[in-house]
Protein backbone atom coordinates (compact mmCIF):
# COMPACT_ATOMS: atom_id res chain seq x y z
CA UNK A 1 0.00 0.00 0.00
CA UNK A 2 1.52 3.63 -0.71
CA UNK A 3 2.56 5.66 1.70
CA UNK A 4 -0.16 8.52 2.32
CA UNK A 5 1.91 11.28 0.35
CA UNK A 6 2.01 9.35 -2.44
CA UNK A 7 -1.74 8.74 -3.05
CA UNK A 8 -2.44 12.56 -2.56
CA UNK A 9 0.11 13.00 -5.50
CA UNK A 10 -1.29 10.86 -7.67
CA UNK A 11 -4.87 12.36 -6.52
CA UNK A 12 -3.19 15.93 -7.88
CA UNK A 13 -1.83 14.34 -10.99
CA UNK A 14 -5.47 12.23 -11.55
CA UNK A 15 -6.85 16.26 -11.31
CA UNK A 16 -4.66 17.61 -13.16
CA UNK A 17 -5.23 15.79 -16.01
CA UNK A 18 -9.12 15.87 -15.69
CA UNK A 19 -9.01 20.06 -15.44
CA UNK A 20 -6.26 20.16 -18.62
CA UNK A 21 -9.14 18.24 -20.59
CA UNK A 22 -12.42 20.05 -18.97
CA UNK A 23 -14.25 22.98 -20.50
CA UNK A 24 -16.36 25.42 -18.92
CA UNK A 25 -17.65 25.45 -15.37
CA UNK A 26 -16.17 21.98 -14.48
CA UNK A 27 -12.96 23.42 -14.98
CA UNK A 28 -12.94 25.96 -12.25
CA UNK A 29 -14.40 23.12 -10.27
CA UNK A 30 -11.80 20.61 -11.32
CA UNK A 31 -9.28 23.69 -10.61
CA UNK A 32 -10.68 24.13 -7.20
CA UNK A 33 -9.90 20.80 -6.54
CA UNK A 34 -6.28 20.89 -7.11
CA UNK A 35 -5.80 24.02 -4.89
CA UNK A 36 -7.61 21.92 -2.48
CA UNK A 37 -5.61 18.90 -2.38
CA UNK A 38 -2.25 21.12 -3.00
CA UNK A 39 -3.16 22.71 0.10
CA UNK A 40 -4.08 19.34 2.04
CA UNK A 41 -0.70 18.30 1.35
CA UNK A 42 0.89 21.46 2.84
CA UNK A 43 -1.18 21.12 6.24
CA UNK A 44 0.05 17.62 6.28
CA UNK A 45 3.68 18.78 5.60
CA UNK A 46 4.06 16.84 2.61
CA UNK A 47 5.55 20.16 0.74
CA UNK A 48 6.24 23.34 1.19
CA UNK A 49 3.94 25.88 0.64
CA UNK A 50 6.29 27.25 -2.49
CA UNK A 51 6.26 24.03 -3.69
CA UNK A 52 2.58 23.62 -3.78
CA UNK A 53 2.45 27.14 -4.94
CA UNK A 54 4.43 26.31 -8.30
CA UNK A 55 2.48 23.02 -8.82
CA UNK A 56 -0.85 25.03 -8.59
CA UNK A 57 1.01 27.63 -11.41
CA UNK A 58 1.83 24.33 -13.66
CA UNK A 59 -1.66 23.18 -13.59
CA UNK A 60 -3.54 26.40 -13.85
CA UNK A 61 -1.26 26.58 -17.30
CA UNK A 62 -1.56 23.67 -18.36
CA UNK A 63 1.94 22.49 -18.42
CA UNK A 64 2.73 18.88 -18.21
CA UNK A 65 1.71 17.23 -14.94
CA UNK A 66 4.83 14.96 -15.27
CA UNK A 67 6.33 18.15 -13.75
CA UNK A 68 3.87 18.05 -10.67
CA UNK A 69 5.79 15.67 -8.88
CA UNK A 70 9.01 16.70 -9.18
CA UNK A 71 8.12 20.08 -7.85
CA UNK A 72 6.44 18.67 -5.04
CA UNK A 73 8.84 15.35 -4.22
CA UNK A 74 12.28 16.81 -5.12
CA UNK A 75 11.59 20.77 -4.73
CA UNK A 76 12.67 21.27 -8.32
CA UNK A 77 12.64 24.94 -8.92
CA UNK A 78 10.71 25.32 -11.91
CA UNK A 79 9.79 28.34 -13.34
CA UNK A 80 7.74 29.56 -16.49
CA UNK A 81 8.84 32.94 -18.25
CA UNK A 82 6.67 34.64 -20.62
CA UNK A 83 8.07 36.55 -23.84
CA UNK A 84 9.17 39.68 -21.85
CA UNK A 85 11.07 37.24 -18.90
CA UNK A 86 13.22 35.69 -22.04
CA UNK A 87 13.85 39.46 -23.43
CA UNK A 88 14.73 40.78 -20.18
CA UNK A 89 17.42 37.62 -19.35
CA UNK A 90 18.63 37.95 -22.97
CA UNK A 91 19.06 41.37 -22.72
CA UNK A 92 16.54 41.80 -26.01
CA UNK A 93 13.60 43.56 -26.44
CA UNK A 94 10.66 40.89 -27.24
CA UNK A 95 10.01 41.34 -30.76
CA UNK A 96 13.77 39.78 -30.60
CA UNK A 97 12.92 36.57 -28.80
CA UNK A 98 9.21 36.24 -31.69
CA UNK A 99 12.16 36.70 -34.49
CA UNK A 100 14.06 34.40 -32.24
CA UNK A 101 11.39 31.62 -32.38
CA UNK A 102 10.46 32.40 -35.22
CA UNK A 103 13.99 31.52 -36.87
CA UNK A 104 14.44 28.55 -34.57
CA UNK A 105 17.36 29.68 -33.24
CA UNK A 106 15.39 29.27 -29.55
CA UNK A 107 13.65 26.58 -27.96
CA UNK A 108 9.65 26.21 -28.29
CA UNK A 109 8.00 26.86 -25.89
CA UNK A 110 6.83 24.19 -23.39
CA UNK A 111 3.54 25.15 -23.02
CA UNK A 112 0.68 28.01 -23.66
CA UNK A 113 -1.41 29.92 -21.34
CA UNK A 114 -4.69 31.40 -23.83
CA UNK A 115 -1.80 33.12 -26.43
CA UNK A 116 0.71 33.78 -23.84
CA UNK A 117 3.96 31.26 -24.53
CA UNK A 118 5.77 29.51 -21.88
CA UNK A 119 9.02 28.57 -21.46
CA UNK A 120 10.52 26.36 -18.72
CA UNK A 121 13.41 28.82 -16.94
CA UNK A 122 15.79 26.00 -16.73
CA UNK A 123 15.50 25.43 -20.85
CA UNK A 124 16.32 29.07 -21.41
CA UNK A 125 18.81 29.23 -19.66
CA UNK A 126 21.27 25.75 -20.51
CA UNK A 127 20.44 27.19 -24.16
CA UNK A 128 21.64 30.73 -23.58
CA UNK A 129 24.45 29.09 -21.81
CA UNK A 130 25.24 27.05 -24.66
CA UNK A 131 24.54 29.61 -27.55
CA UNK A 132 23.54 32.68 -26.69
CA UNK A 133 25.90 34.27 -24.53
CA UNK A 134 29.45 33.33 -26.40
CA UNK A 135 28.08 33.99 -29.94
CA UNK A 136 28.80 37.57 -30.10
CA UNK A 137 31.88 39.19 -28.74
CA UNK A 138 29.58 42.33 -26.90
CA UNK A 139 26.68 39.45 -25.35
CA UNK A 140 27.23 40.00 -21.66
CA UNK A 141 25.64 38.23 -18.99
CA UNK A 142 23.31 40.70 -16.64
Amino acid sequence: MPDPRERLLRRVEAEARVFANSEGKSRLLRLGRVYGLLEAGVIAGYWPKKDANVAASLVEHRYHVSRLRDVLIRGDAIMLWRVTDVAEFLGVSHQRVDQLLSQRRLPKPSGRSGRTRLWDRSAIEAWAEAEWWDSRRWRRRG
